[in-house]
């Protein structure tokens, strides 16, 4: 693993999702989104997952803002997490995430998608955290 968002193309794979607010715009070089929306493998194999398996739900797994995002339907799944890890819930995280995969499957998809922004700890610290709010995630609704 090389600790970098980008992938071997240098672009951002959470950015180069087709969706309405796509753009091949960026101003860090982290946030490339690709020449084109939905270029990369990696995007194109997501993309296809969610195709084949038609999940009910998304929980997408990010470092290191120490928060719960959601994206489309999912608030009531967030508020349900948070109550078991008791992290700080943002729809919106404070800067523009164009092609994003909650853009793509929580906005235009209505997937309810929750991003678990893990905060700097060591991972067995992040399971210990989150373990709980991660299985209510998946007996939600019950």
């Amino acid at each position: 693993l090389r600790n970098e968002r980008i992938n071997a193309n240098k672009v951002d794979i959470n950015r180069n999702f087709p969706t309405e607010n796509w753009r091949p715009i960026y101003e860090k070089h982290k946030y490339n989104p690709g020449y084109e929306a939905g270029s990369e493998k990696e995007t194109q194999a997501v993309m296809e997952l969610i195709n084949l398996y038609q999940p009910e739900k998304l929980i997408v797994i990010h470092s290191d803002l120490h928060v719960l995002n959601y994206d489309g339907p999912a608030k009531d799944l967030v508020l349900r997490m948070a109550d078991y890890n008791g992290y700080h819930i943002e729809s919106n995280i404070g800067y523009p995430t164009p092609g994003s995969l909650g853009a793509y499957a929580g906005v235009e998809g209505r997937i309810p998608t929750v991003t678990l922004e893990l905060p700097d700890n060591s991972p067995e610290e992040a399971w210990e955290e989150n373990f709980e709010a991660l299985i209510q995630a998946i007996n939600f609704p019950e």
